[in-house]
């Protein structure tokens, strides 16, 4: 999350585009709109297209700037491509046409800000929020400018993933004061992150208790079929259209195929977790490989659904493409640490300390640090301290567990349930669960249970 709220407006030469995205606020989904509403939802689409192209020139460098420019014009683009009705007849259907007034400065900010030309996770949770007064002077009051229905439904969606953004700083302040123990290794350092890993649970649980807190706020039957859609990709409608951004060759040579919309996979704070805590993502066995891996192709080098010429990506790899530069450098930066958290307590927490070891310890820590040597002094006789190593490690990934079980449950009832209620008596619907995708393109269920078992099996062993 941002320090400082998000810019709400940008200066006067862009007003035209701040005004669309004002004048979009009666817009329908296409698929359930009336012939009345069609008709308004065509006449602001023709807004769009006579849109006048404006140059991104005037936002300079300023990322403040070319944040909010992008966030106003993803919005656009899906609404101008889900606010008109699928056309589902016939099979090789021509791509949905992005105007070019639309198209080339969305694509121009793309470029600088190393993102693909679809509304993300960050535009729409951790650049586009407003802090408001609240009745508890503990609780952090956010509201969302930027949205799709104008509902608090999808103001409070937002707001639950924003609320565990925040939770997760002192998660990542924990990740670092365990790093820089490790590099010093000695049993007061074990100790220390010991206590630091316990934080970092009870963090993960308080994250998990904020993830609940989705159904005080946000109704099931409302984002499944009023909010949900809006966020989908290319490729992602129900006629299944890919997107042409016009005017692309301008830019760049190569264009974009299927475009993964808005997903909780792309939270940079989970990721980080993971990484942290050396939760693999990346095997396949014992699940199908689909599960994990993307459906779709592109041949832009720059695209999220670029093809590997190594080895599939996992879901959660790919998500990686659609963070803010900063947070795929910060989690390039967490993987190349060495040691890495899981390793340091494979070494120095499944080993039982004995009095040798302690006494190696304490010579070596007193070589260093005197302080750190009485502190450690402190602790020997009153605790193993590798063996709370291995314990406060293990209670950490349980919570990750814990917390990635309490987002199936979210998502079986703002989802599956939903879905299955769609599906006639005819057709099998456990079935049809099983092929639901999320807004990232992957399966749904199947990929959020890998997840789990991944996680799980993270555990080390102290029987």
């Amino acid at each position: 999350m941002p320090s400082r709220p998000p810019l709400t407006r940008l200066p006067p030469a862009y007003e035209p585009w701040e005004k669309t995205l004002d004048d979009a606020k009666c817009l329908i989904l296409g698929d359930e709109a009336t012939t009345e509403e069609t008709d308004v939802s065509e006449h602001w689409r023709d807004q769009v297209r006579k849109l006048p192209e404006i140059s991104i020139a005037g936002l300079g460098v300023s990322d403040v700037l070319l944040r909010r420019a992008r966030v106003v014009l993803t919005f656009i683009v899906h609404l101008y491509i889900h606010s008109q009705a699928p056309n589902i007849d016939g099979d090789n259907q021509p791509p949905h046409l992005i105007p070019r007034s639309v198209s080339l400065p969305l694509l121009s900010i793309c470029n600088v800000l190393s993102l693909p030309p679809v509304l993300t996770y960050s535009d729409t949770v951790l650049y586009n929020w407003t802090v408001v007064p609240t009745e508890s002077s503990t609780e952090l009051g956010l509201d969302f400018h930027t949205t799709f229905t104008r509902t608090p439904d999808e103001a409070h969606f937002y707001r639950i993933s924003a609320l565990i953004e925040v939770r997760g700083i002192e998660a990542l302040q924990l990740m670092r004061l365990c790093l820089e123990e490790a590099s010093i290794a000695d049993s007061l350092a074990i100790r220390r992150i010991a206590i630091h890993l316990r934080k970092l649970a009870g963090i993960i649980d308080e994250m998990s208790v904020i993830l609940m807190d989705m159904y005080k706020g946000c109704n099931p039957a409302v984002f499944y079929h009023r909010i949900r859609p809006w966020f989908r990709g290319g490729g992602g409608g129900k006629d299944g259209r890919l997107w042409k951004f016009e005017g692309a060759d301008d830019i760049t040579a190569t264009n974009f195929e299927k475009l993964s919309g808005p997903s909780a996979g792309q939270s940079s704070i989970i990721h980080a977790l993971d990484v942290f805590l050396g939760v693999r993502h990346d095997a396949h066995i014992g699940r199908p490989k689909d599960a994990l891996s993307s459906p779709a192709t592109s041949t832009n080098n720059h695209s999220p659904q670029a093809s590997e010429s190594k080895s599939d990506p996992t879901f959660m790899t790919r998500m990686q493409n659609y963070m803010p530069q900063a947070h795929r450098e910060f989690l390039d930066q967490l993987r190349a640490h060495s040691p890495a958290v899981r390793d340091f307590v494979q070494e120095h927490g499944l080993q039982k300390s004995d009095s040798t070891s302690k006494s190696n310890s304490f010579v070596a820590s007193f070589r260093g640090n005197l302080i750190r040597t009485l502190n450690a002094w402190y602790f020997f006789g009153t605790i193993d301290s590798s063996e709370e190593l291995a314990k406060a490690y293990n209670i950490a990934v349980s919570a990750l567990k814990k917390f990635r079980d309490g987002h199936i449950k979210i998502v079986k009832t703002y989802i599956i349930d939903q879905a299955e209620r769609d599906i006639p008596d005819t057709q099998n619907r456990s079935d049809s669960a099983e092929k639901l995708r999320g807004t990232g393109g992957t399966l749904l269920l199947p990929f959020l249970q890998a997840c789990g078992e991944n996680t799980k099996a993270s555990l080390f062993d102290l029987k």
